[in-house]
């Protein structure tokens, strides 16, 4: 699940949903998955790719701005 996650740059766990019905995952292993299986885990992985994607893009800004005096 966490090769998936990463992967597929999921950001937030309504893609992570979305995109597990996109491949077809059979509904149960899915759902068991997403509700019993280490989810604090996944979120917290889903969480740290979201945040990792906040500081990247961050940085793509200032480091694109021009400073001018």
């Amino acid at each position: 699940m966490l090769a998936f996650i990463s992967e597929n740059n999921i950001l937030h766990s309504k893609r992570l949903c979305r995109s597990l019905y996109v491949w077809r995952m059979p509904p149960l292993v899915g759902f068991e998955i997403l509700t019993e299986r280490n989810t604090l885990f996944i979120k917290e992985d889903i969480k740290s790719n979201w945040q990792k994607q906040r500081i990247d893009d961050s940085d793509n800004y200032y480091s694109k701005k021009v400073i001018t005096y």
